[in-house]
């Protein structure tokens, strides 16, 4: 069975909570919240546009497009193979693990990043159809501590 989706980071309930009513709702009409996210980045082949007057937001929207699917891809490379998960809420659906190099940011991680686990079957080599996914709720770098609440 898929996971559920899960909803869009941030809510826009934390927008709420800094924004005016007024450029709340200004951001909301121009659906700038998640630009980045509407078009894919161009192929490696492709040129920026220029940077001109008329073209700045798109310049540099093409150029954070490009960034962003760099660093998707580096974090979907992370792999926490024999690492202990704790269960830290049970009533939540907390979990917490150490992160080797997360002190360094390698990997960089955030307050919002998904993470997705699956349970593997060591003995038997496969794994056993179980995942969850969450967000990361907490983040000590001094310790590598990371901790996760799974997504309902």
């Amino acid at each position: 069975m898929p996971l559920p989706a899960l909803p869009v980071f941030p809510p826009e309930s934390y927008l709420q909570s800094f924004l005016t009513p007024s450029l709340d709702e200004s951001v909301r009409k121009s659906n700038n919240l998640h630009a980045l996210l509407s078009f894919p980045p161009l192929p490696p082949s492709s040129k920026v546009v220029p940077l001109e007057l008329e073209t700045y937001h798109q310049h540099w929207a093409d150029i954070l497009r490009w960034e962003l699917e760099g660093t998707t891809l580096k974090k979907e490379q992370v792999i926490l193979w024999q690492k202990p998960v704790k269960v830290a809420a049970w009533k939540d659906a907390g979990f917490k693990f150490e992160l080797p190099g997360i002190r360094e940011n390698d990997p960089y991680l955030e307050i919002g990043d998904l993470v997705h686990m699956r349970e593997v079957l060591e003995a038997e080599k496969r794994g056993s159809n179980r995942a969850v996914e969450g967000r990361i709720v907490v983040l000590r770098k001094r310790e590598g501590f990371v901790r996760k609440f799974v997504s309902s």
